[in-house]
């Protein structure tokens, strides 16, 4: 994925990174070329949850690299431990 933020909500992207990571070690993203990228992540208790969705038009440049892939319902969603 291919995606640059401007730097006049560059504050906002931060924040969201910062209440994610209040809430839950793991982070989960999803990003699709038309529909934006969505974070989340769940605490250990699985008691709490939160989700971002920033669409495209957050987003300087919103695309998809080339040898890049979409994945299909099955597919595990990609991960980050914070």
């Amino acid at each position: 994925m291919d995606l640059t933020i401007p730097s006049h909500k560059l504050k906002t992207f931060t924040a969201s990174l910062t209440t994610l990571g209040k809430i839950g070690k793991d982070l989960y993203w999803s990003f699709d070329p038309l529909e934006g990228l969505t974070l989340s992540t769940l605490n250990d208790a699985k008691s709490a949850f939160c989700r971002f969705h920033f669409e495209c038009g957050f987003f300087e440049r919103c695309a998809l690299l080339s040898g890049f892939r979409i994945a299909g319902d099955n597919e595990e969603r990609d991960r980050a431990r914070a």
